[in-house]
């Protein structure tokens, strides 16, 4: 089960989301000129540190757009004549950034990363935010090396306090006040834990080669963080494990309920002495630790934080056992003490990318720097769920008003449902970049009580990043629970909002997806049919869009063409038959017609001409402008006879009035035979009604969306937004000019249909264009 992005999926992350956008319909806000927000500078930040192009800037990049712009909220930021962006890069320090020895070193990696081709970047560019986040971090580094301000690991600054006296020493020209103003700015950047369901465990090296002091300062680094955390049965859960020669376990998951008794269960450990035996940790950990037994929980996030000074006993063994340790979904971050250390361990053992899990201190003393870092990354650490298998779904609920993440493995075919209690929830999916927002994502979706948002998968072993956020203060949005539900097969309900995938790749669903879910079908061969293909036209061609088409012996089943001259036929469920009027399997019994006795019709008596010549009747002419070909037909329905074929008289065949509508159904007419009381009840081809002016099927109704029933009957030709031959990769959705409560849908005859959003709870929703679906919000007319 792949539980983790690897390093190289992380190096190409950048570099493959932008063209991966382009063509799923994605969205990449940061290489947008002018956006901004925190959103923004979060995907940025989180790009640029995943990438591990960069030294470990421990959120210094973070604090500084909050404190030179309000994350490019400042009305300045993108003022006429600058273009230094968010991070209010200079002119001169970006041409620098070009040229400079220091930071040359970093252009490659930069394309390899980001695609980003730094030697042909402008500084104009810089109004994205991204290149201004790379533009600012060559600064950084380049500040920093002149300055001997990075540290023997080569990272930045690791506080805020330190990061204030570097900003005010070397980026304001040691002004006075300036370290106050950048912390009195920062302190207010907050940062929102995204669940509280979190087991976290330490697996603290107690060795001969520590010190007392150094095991106490474990100790404290490990209770502070437990007492600034929600700990609890149904939050934060502790587990504290020691080891040297072997390992002693001083109290698993289920043990301690509130943060004071854990922390000082914690401080009231002893140093036990002896090797570095890592591998039994990290093994008692994979085995042991993390298990129902110790009191994990399966929908948890799992965090292990593994402190150590030395060199592994098996160096070998702690890799696998590691390895173990990840595969069930375990993050672990490595921290490694002292100077006595192999870099090339600590990074095979923690999890990817490396230089965001894995730090390396010169001593013990420097543990406190890491306290709010540790605290922020465990809080934003996606809750890693295993995959589905048959007959054994997974169910979880999570609590609105957070911004969740999680990252799901997905079998050969998978559905996953979201459905939130009460409102609403905003969904966002990626399969390239891991912390998927509203600033960048591969999809997105609104999922109401009344219609999840489901995701179809197929033949897609790379993990799934999700994260879905609400907020509780926003009218309309859930502020209960929503129910997370990952199903082996397709799962699909009629009423949903629906993203498929194959390949990894997004695709739009078809209704063919639907009808798997629901139904049993199987594609049948042209030359194994058994009756006429309806899924070509009379010239022999395939029909374009998709079909629902009347099997002509089964009204148990239907026939479905998908558009590419596939046939499928589709079986209703028990208790159900096919009613094409609503091109769906309906419960009930469909209504028999009883057809007309077989017996010959009577023989009336003929009278003997006389022999003289026949009278000649006048010929009228038939009037040209009023033929009656009647539109193409799917098969005939039946034969009948009496009070539906009444108007079938001698007198109306010879008038050639012999074509009827049919009363109840405008799908259907009446065709009367050369037999007086006696017609054929026949049905329209799809999309097409009876009309009985032009005694012919023609197109009136199209069905916008089948999965959610809407029809349209009124074209506007008032607005050129749809020209004909448009495909499933065009624009079909867009805004009305003057009510954001409607939006125009295009068909691929070049049609647009005005169409309004519907109302929900009393409430009309509006139309998002951002979205491509309408969103509770105020509707808008004039």
């Amino acid at each position: 089960m792949a539980t983790k992005l690897t390093v190289v999926a992380i190096l190409v992350a950048l570099a493959t989301v932008a063209y991966a956008q382009a063509q799923l319909g994605g969205t990449d806000q940061t290489r947008v000129a002018g956006t901004s927000g925190a959103v923004i500078v979060e995907a940025v930040t989180h790009a640029i540190s995943d990438s591990c192009v960069f030294p470990n800037d421990h959120r210094f990049l973070r604090r500084l757009a909050f404190v030179k712009t309000a994350d490019g909220t400042w009305p300045d930021t993108y003022r006429l004549g600058f273009d230094g962006g968010i991070w209010q890069v200079s002119q001169q320090d970006f041409l620098e950034t070009k040229t400079s020895s220091l930071v040359s070193a970093y252009w490659d990696p930069i394309y390899k990363a980001s695609g980003i081709n730094w030697s042909q970047v402008s500084w104009a560019d810089l109004r994205k935010p991204l290149y201004s986040g790379i533009a600012q971090m060559l600064v950084l580094i380049k500040i920093a090396k002149n300055a001997g301000q990075l540290t023997n690991g080569g990272d930045f600054q690791r506080t805020s306090e330190t990061q204030a006296q570097f900003y005010q020493n070397f980026m304001r020209s040691g002004m006075s006040g300036e370290a106050y103003s950048f912390l009195q700015k920062a302190n207010n950047l907050t940062f929102a834990c995204g669940t509280d369901r979190i087991d976290l465990a330490f697996l603290v090296d107690d060795s001969s080669s520590l010190s007392p002091d150094d095991f106490y300062r474990s100790k404290d680094f490990a209770a502070k963080i437990v007492k600034d955390s929600n700990v609890g049965p149904g939050g934060v859960r502790i587990a504290f494990v020691t080891f040297s020669t072997g390992i002693r376990t001083s109290f698993d998951f289920s043990q301690y309920t509130s943060p004071a008794s854990a922390a000082a269960a914690i401080k009231s450990v002893d140093q036990k002495l002896g090797n570095t035996d890592t591998h039994v940790a990290l093994g008692f950990a994979a085995d042991t630790l993390f298990t129902a037994a110790s009191g994990s929980r399966a929908d948890s996030v799992k965090i292990a934080i593994l402190l150590t000074d030395g060199v592994a006993s098996d160096e070998l063994l702690a890799q696998r056992n590691a390895e173990k340790l990840r595969s069930k979904g375990v993050t672990l971050f490595v921290i490694g003490l002292g100077t006595n250390l192999q870099s090339d361990q600590l990074t095979r053992w923690a999890s990817q990318p490396s230089c965001t899990h894995v730090q390396r201190l010169d001593q013990y003393a420097e543990l406190d720097t890491l306290q709010a870092e540790i605290r922020q990354v465990s809080c934003q650490t996606a809750v890693m769920l295993p995959s589905p298998t048959q007959g054994h779904p997974i169910h979880v609920t999570y609590a609105c008003g957070k911004s969740n993440s999680f990252q799901i493995s997905s079998p050969i075919e998978t559905t996953i449902t979201i459905r939130p209690r009460t409102g609403y929830v905003q969904v966002f999916g990626s399969y390239s970049f891991s912390k998927p927002s509203s600033a960048i994502k591969d999809f997105e979706g609104v999922a109401s009580v009344n219609r999840p948002v489901q995701l179809y998968i197929r033949d897609t072993t790379t993990p799934l990043f999700l994260t879905i956020q609400s907020d509780p203060f926003v009218t309309g949005q859930c502020g209960s629970d929503y129910d997370l539900d990952i199903m082996f097969g397709d799962d699909f309900h009629k009423l949903s909002e629906k993203v498929c995938v194959d390949k990894g790749i997004v695709r739009q669903c078809t209704p063919l997806d639907l009808l798997r879910a629901l139904y049993q079908v199987n594609q049948i061969l042209p030359a194994n049919l058994g009756f006429t293909n309806p899924c070509i036209n009379q010239f022999g061609t395939v029909q374009s869009g998709y079909g629902y088409h009347i099997h002509p012996y089964s009204q148990y089943q239907f026939v479905y063409c998908d558009g590419r001259g596939n046939i499928f036929v589709v079986d209703c469920n028990a208790n159900q038959y096919y009613m094409d009027s609503a091109r769906d399997c309906v419960v009930g019994s469909p209504t028999v017609i009883t057809p007309r006795p077989t017996q010959a019709p009577y023989t009336y008596p003929i009278t003997q001409r006389p022999t003289q010549a026949p009278y000649t009747y006048p010929i009228t002419q038939r009037p040209t402008q009023r033929p009656y070909t009647p539109g193409p037909t799917n098969p005939t329905v039946t034969i009948t006879s009496g009070g539906l074929c009444s108007m079938c008289t001698t007198a109306n065949w010879n008038l050639d009035n012999r074509f009827f509508p049919y009363a109840g159904n405008e799908t259907l007419y009446i065709m009367c035979t050369e037999y007086a009381g006696v017609c054929k009840v026949k049905q329209c081809a799809d999309f097409h009604k009876w009309n009985q002016r032009h005694l012919a099927c023609v197109y009136t109704d199209i069905v916008l969306d089948y999965t959610k029933n809407i029809y349209q009957t009124s074209p506007s030709n008032l607005f050129d937004l749809c020209p004909a031959g448009r495909t499933d990769a065009d624009i079909l959705f867009h805004p009305h000019p003057a009510d954001n409560s409607k939006f125009f849908h295009c068909d691929e005859f070049g049609n647009a249909f005005i169409q309004d959003c519907p109302v929900i709870n009393g409430a009309k929703e509006v139309w998002n264009q951002v979205l491509m679906t309408c969103v509770p919000g105020q509707p808008l007319i004039g």
